[in-house]
């Protein structure tokens, strides 16, 4: 007789799969000026929406790599904050970033600055250029990340692309409780899965 170790069960019952990936806006439409707020693959980006900031997924931005990518503009006042679609925090290692349009500057600067569920705020100044170049970051339980416009006043843009990130399981609002049904139902599947097995 076969036996279904404990572990197993419970895992069958109660695991949860933690988000991971790189956010490309490969697939996203359509290609266009997306105002207010924007969610692609697991990341929601959600621009200051006071008149001036620009934000769109285009398919051939200046400065990308010819591939859909978003782009936010209009100079230094406004700002883009990146949170996890989900509500989870979330583990950020890099992304790319370029200058795009209306930036005369042969490099400029923009403001990244990382709010944690459990350390203080972390600010960092990213330089760049016309050319896409990769930021690599170890910023762990991330719950709100904030990047500034370019410093080149009204109306640089900049391009951000693949951004690669996991989410935290576990780190957002409470789970709510299952209703008794739901229980039963998953109970008596994982018991017949077990009888399945013993009768093997």
């Amino acid at each position: 007789m076969k036996r279904i170790p404990a572990i197993v069960l419970a895992s069958f019952i109660f695991s949860v799969g933690a988000l991971a990936g790189t956010v490309t806006f490969d697939n996203f439409t359509p290609l266009n000026y997306v105002w207010c707020s924007v969610s692609s693959e697991g990341l929601t980006f959600s621009s200051d929406c006071n008149g001036t900031g620009i934000m769109y997924v285009w398919d051939v931005p200046k400065g990308g790599n010819g591939t859909p990518a978003l782009i936010l503009g209009y100079g230094h006042t406004n700002f883009m904050a990146i949170t996890d679609t989900g509500g989870q925090d979330f583990n950020l290692t890099d992304f790319q970033m370029a200058l795009s349009f209306y930036d005369p500057l042969p490099s400029d600067t923009v403001t990244l600055t990382a709010i944690f569920e459990n350390q203080a705020p972390l600010t960092e100044v990213l330089t760049l250029t016309p050319n896409l170049q990769t930021f690599t970051f170890d910023f762990k339980n991330v719950r709100i990340l904030y990047l500034s416009g370019v410093s080149y006043d009204h109306p640089a843009y900049w391009v951000l692309d693949n951004i690669d990130f996991s989410e935290v399981p576990g780190s957002g609002p409470p789970t709510p409780t299952p209703e008794p049904t739901s229980i039963i139902l998953l109970a008596t599947g994982a018991l017949g899965l077990a009888t399945r097995f013993r009768r093997a």
